[in-house]
């Protein structure tokens, strides 16, 4: 039975001691998990506590702070929970943009924050197991619509394509990784059974990072094609893979070498992914009827979206197959079976995002950084051996189907996460053998601490390498004024919903009070990394290209170069002269506001270039349209 410690002179406190607590016992309006401080519904059973013995806090503020904290966290349940994991992902998310890493690493980082990080600093992590226990069918849920999405990338284009040289790619990938995980490994002292699980094991790619990744970026092309494919069948076969070694293993320490046992033990691997594909289809199939009859008079999207994910998943616990095959299955059945399938997929993908913030978040406070102690030269080997398998074999398996150059030595870095199928296989594990699993479990949590974090990195930099994202998911680019104009458009409406009389309109502005005099200046010569950076560094979407007397040669507007596709070497070939625009409008400063409005709706221009008359390239200033809307609605004049 765990109890609140107390607090006497060694914590610097009052000496008052009290009795200890237990936790059933104390007044609470609600059963409380073991391990959780209860919530206080009223000060009354805060002041019995208090007189039971609640413990002094100690006397520093910043451990009286902290102490605090921890309780409160502690005694708020899910809701909380959810709200901190949430909100914390967002703010990580916009940092992680500024920083230009990938939002999968911030969310993971945030829950290492929450997890293993706080309690270095609080008594209790924020999110503890108890708290990951109450949010699982949170993340059971992101993690089955993350699969159905994984599905829902196989067309039939790409189908097609695994038909034939993807299976033989992801077969010598796979066979190059377990061989070489199963020397090693076996070599560095690991018994044969453990050896022989390691290597089934590290086949496994994890889908959720990887797809989430592909998706921030929104890379496509044909190694973006490669890598999902990949991702896709080495989720099949590694899960196989497991069970007819997991089979092997067991039928070995029996002891009794009875063939009936091995082929019965065979046939559940078959029925574990056959069954999987069954129950997908099944459930794809009919959440595409649930979904034309919704079409046909109904609005309950999200009652078909959710119930059929929900429905495949916990049939897939019932019958004892695998959900992530389930829903992978699922995913593609609903895509190619279903006229406006691809409608299905846009539909969850905004839907779907506070899940999978919720999903990596839970899982980074789960990584368990402590194995990493005790991790041996066995856990070094068993992550190395693996990151050199998947490389290796995929180069190899790349030049015998004879693939380009960016599938032999840029798919196999992105494919080294390792998380979901992993763990999820390790858990089956604990569940039917504790003795065979506990060899191998610190070498894998490790491993997934490893990967986790730097297998999202790695698959980002290769997709940046061979040119398949576009530049607009690379640059951390937002708009000067549009958050400013919202708060305006918020206000002016708030106001006015109360009668407030907006205040007259001001018909002297001049595009000389609005314009922008300041600004960042590039020469013809400046290279596109110069451009890249002066965009990341300012939140304005035209900058002036100007020549060595000062004079204006051209312009280079953002949503111009947003949608290139990127390649490192264009650093070295692209210079700002190739990208900048020669013609532009013009307007004088003297120019009343209101005639530039017109201008901007007149030509769909985005910007006017401020110069005189009798010098057109001596540039005076810029004047984007948000800053012309934002000075005009701030004047409250009147429109229409």
């Amino acid at each position: 039975m765990r109890e609140i410690r107390t607090y006497g002179s060694e914590g610097g406190g009052t000496g008052r001691t009290g009795p200890s607590y237990p936790y059933h016992a104390m007044p609470s309006s609600r059963s409380i998990p073991a391990g959780r401080m209860p919530a206080l519904p009223g000060m009354a059973l805060l002041a019995d506590l208090l007189a039971s013995g609640m413990p002094a806090l100690p006397t520093k503020p910043s451990q009286n702070l902290l102490l605090r904290v921890s309780y409160v966290l502690e005694g708020e349940g899910m809701a909380l929970d959810l709200a901190i994991i949430l909100i914390g992902g967002l703010f990580f998310g916009h940092i992680a943009g500024r920083l230009h890493i990938q939002k999968v690493t911030a969310y993971l980082l945030w829950g290492i924050l929450l997890g293993p990080g706080s309690a270095l600093l609080l008594p209790q992590p924020i999110l503890s197991p108890s708290d990951l226990s109450a949010v699982r069918i949170v993340s059971d849920l992101a993690l089955g619509l993350i699969m159905f999405g994984l599905g829902g990338e196989l067309t039939s284009r790409r189908l097609r394509k695994i038909s034939g040289s993807m299976i033989r790619l992801c077969l010598l990938q796979a066979a190059v990784v377990f061989l070489i995980v199963l020397t090693v490994t076996f070599a560095l002292g690991a018994p044969g059974s453990a050896a022989l699980l390691l290597a089934s094991i590290a086949v496994a790619t994890a889908p959720a990072a990887t797809l989430l990744v592909i998706k921030e970026y929104r890379a496509s092309g044909h190694t973006t094609d490669v890598i999902l494919s990949l991702t896709a069948l080495n989720t099949i076969l590694s899960i196989f893979l497991f069970r007819v070694s997991a089979a092997v293993v067991l039928w070995f320490a029996s002891g009794t070498l009875d063939g009936a046992v091995l082929a019965r033990d065979f046939s559940f691997a078959a029925w574990y992914l056959l069954g999987s594909v069954a129950l997908g289809t099944a459930v794809g199939l009919l959440m595409s009827v649930l979904e034309q009859r919704r079409r046909e008079g109904g609005d309950e999207v999200f009652l078909v979206y959710f119930g059929s994910v929900l429905l495949g998943l916990g049939g897939a616990r019932f019958l004892g197959v695998s959900p992530l095959l389930t829903m992978m299955f699922c995913g593609m059945v609903v895509l190619n079976a279903f006229y406006e399938g691809e409608e299905v997929f846009s539909r969850l993908k905004d839907v779907g995002k506070p899940l999978y913030v919720v999903f990596f978040v839970a899982a980074g406070a789960a990584l368990h950084f402590g194995e990493l102690a005790h991790i041996g030269l066995l856990g070094i080997g068993y992550i190395l051996a693996r990151a050199t398998g998947k490389i290796a074999g995929t180069a190899l398996g790349a030049f015998l189907i004879r693939e380009n150059e960016d599938v032999r030595y840029w798919v196999g870095p992105a494919l080294l996460c390792h998380g979901a199928v992993s763990l999820g296989l390790l858990y089956e594990l604990q569940n039917e053998s504790p003795l065979l699993a506990s060899p191998i479990a610190t070498i894998i949590l490790s491993a997934v601490a490893v990967f986790e974090l730097a297998g999202p990195l790695l698959e980002r930099f290769s997709l940046i390498h061979v040119g398949e994202i576009e530049l607009e998911s690379l640059v951390h680019h937002k708009e000067l004024g549009v958050y400013r104009m919202h708060l305006l458009e918020t206000v002016h409406y708030l106001l006015g919903s109360f009668g407030a009389e907006s205040r007259k309109a001001v018909d002297t502005l001049r595009v000389r009070d609005v314009m922008n005099k300041r600004f960042s200046v590039l020469a013809p010569s400046s290279s596109l990394k110069e451009v890249i950076h002066i965009f990341q560094t300012s939140r304005r979407n035209v900058q002036p290209v100007l020549d060595a007397d000062g004079l204006l040669q051209g312009v280079i507007v953002y949503d111009d170069i947003s949608h290139l596709a990127y390649y490192p070497s264009m650093n070295q070939l692209l210079v700002a002269g190739d990208l900048m625009r020669t013609r532009w409008l013009t307007t004088t400063p003297e120019t009343p506001l209101t005639e530039a409005l017109v201008l901007f709706q007149k030509h769909d221009e985005k910007f006017l270039i401020v110069t005189e008359p009798e010098a057109p390239r001596k540039l005076l200033g810029i004047l984007e349209e948000i800053d012309a809307v934002t000075a005009d609605r701030r004047s409250g004049r009147k429109e229409g």
